[in-house]
Formats: C-alpha cells, sequence, structure tokens
C-alpha cells in the first residue's frame, strides 16, 4: 500500500497553471488541455485587439474620424426628416 503518490498541484489558478497541471494526461489525452489552451489563446487576441483599439483613439486615428473625412470630402450629409430620395433601393432581376 505505502502512501499515496503525491501529485504536484499548481500553486496559483492562473491559465497557464490549469495547464501546466493537466501535463500527466497530456500525453495520453489531448483534448484535456484544448479548453485553456483555446481560451488563453482567445484572451491574448482579445486584449492585442483592444490595444490596438485604443492605440488608434488616442493617436486620433479613430473610424470616426475617417467617416467624418469621408462624409465632408464627398459633400453629402445626413439630413432629419429624411427627404424622398434619400433612400433608394435598386432591384436586380
Amino acid at each position: 500500500m505505502g502512501p499515496p503518490e503525491k501529485v504536484a498541484l499548481s500553486l496559483s489558478n492562473e491559465w497557464s497553471g490549469l495547464i501546466g497541471l493537466s501535463y500527466r494526461e497530456m500525453m495520453l489525452d489531448q483534448w484535456i488541455v484544448v479548453g485553456p489552451c483555446v481560451a488563453f489563446i482567445v484572451a491574448i487576441f482579445a486584449f492585442k485587439l483592444m490595444g490596438k483599439g485604443l492605440e488608434q483613439v488616442i493617436a486620433g486615428k479613430g473610424k470616426r474620424k475617417q467617416r467624418k473625412k469621408q462624409r465632408s470630402s464627398s459633400g453629402k450629409t445626413a439630413s432629419f426628416p429624411p427627404q424622398q430620395g434619400d433612400f433608394e433601393f435598386v432591384l436586380y432581376r
């Protein structure tokens, strides 16, 4: 019988700890690690995209300013209430 085998547990509840915690099972059942790995990758991309968007807003290169420049260059402005001809639909047959 003997003493029970000590299992190395993660000291933190971080995603990297969860991935490392299932290292033994990774050799036999690779799908166990897929969940934490996918969550980790999605979080990295989300933070990267938020950082890029924040950079653009701070630098003044946001989409709103670009749209305003396009509208002013085309000469068309939105009017309220909408006038006849503002909404035109083309039907293709």
